[in-house]
């Protein structure tokens, strides 16, 4: 019986620490939106992109990064009155 609660311990840590991972590697994949918004603007002053192709990719780009959540950045309450604690 000991043997079982162990071993299914040890799956769950095992578990937990795989979806943290999967978690972290989500977060910082790839270039932000601000690295990429200068890619585009840097091409754009060259000339490479017309100003119709870099104002469609910077709405995407701005529509983007309001509705993807930031990781490291709490919460921000509104001003309201506090809400109340369970007890």
């Amino acid at each position: 019986m000991v043997l079982w609660i162990t071993i299914l311990s040890m799956l769950l840590a095992a578990g937990w620490y795989v979806v943290g991972r999967i978690r972290q590697a989500g977060y910082s994949s790839g270039p932000n939106t601000a690295e990429t918004l200068a890619d585009f603007r840097e091409l754009h002053a060259k000339g490479e992109l017309s100003d119709e192709e870099y104002r469609t990719i910077k709405s995407m780009l701005a529509a983007r990064m309001h509705s993807k959540p930031k990781p490291d950045t709490p919460a921000v309450r509104s001003s309201g009155p506090p809400a109340p604690t369970q007890r």
